[in-house]
């Protein structure tokens, strides 16, 4: 199993910091998984990853995405801002699924609507096998949708529309 995450650095270290702690955390829970930070072609890598892939700049949203498109095999992919603080591989034991989302339930504070438009899936956690063809019809969302979508949150709106578009091999994991 990989680890995963994308990010680039744009003059703020804050991703890079967040970054560290979350490839501290895998380390901790996961010993002997592989951490690939995925990226644009100048970003400098992340202390403690074990390889990079980079893709040329593209929008955040859109980058992201096409990364996702190109894993293949087990692969758990985090935003920078994620903590791991168990092992998680047992839930590819088995697996019949090409991909999971995590659920946006239990991640708000009770009683607020944080991002209520962004969907119902948060994709700063997804468990994958296969999501090669998902990934690239969100891609493809994202290219004909408006451009502040294709900054920042625009990539859940899209994976939520595309995720209705027909059946998808996913299940929907607890957030």
């Amino acid at each position: 199993m990989r680890v995963g995450f994308y990010t680039t650095y744009e003059r703020d270290p804050i991703h890079y910091v967040l970054g560290r702690n979350m490839i501290q955390s895998v380390r901790r829970a996961m010993p002997g998984v592989e951490i690939v930070q995925l990226t644009d072609t100048s970003s400098a890598p992340i202390y403690g990853v074990d390889s990079i892939r980079r893709l040329p700049h593209e929008p955040l949203c859109i980058s992201t995405a096409r990364h996702y498109s190109l894993c293949e095999g087990e692969w758990l992919l985090i935003d920078t801002d994620v903590v791991v603080k168990k092992d998680i591989r047992h839930l590819f034991s088995g697996a019949t699924w090409d991909f999971a989302l995590t659920d946006r339930h239990d991640t708000l504070v009770p009683g607020e609507k944080l991002f209520p438009w962004c969907g119902a899936f948060n994709i700063g956690v997804v468990f994958q096998r296969n999501g090669k063809e998902f990934w690239s019809a969100v891609v493809d969302g994202l290219l004909h949708s408006p451009k502040d979508h294709q900054f920042w949150m625009g990539n859940q709106i899209v994976a939520s529309s595309v995720l209705l578009s027909r059946p998808w091999n996913y299940i929907t994991l607890p957030g």
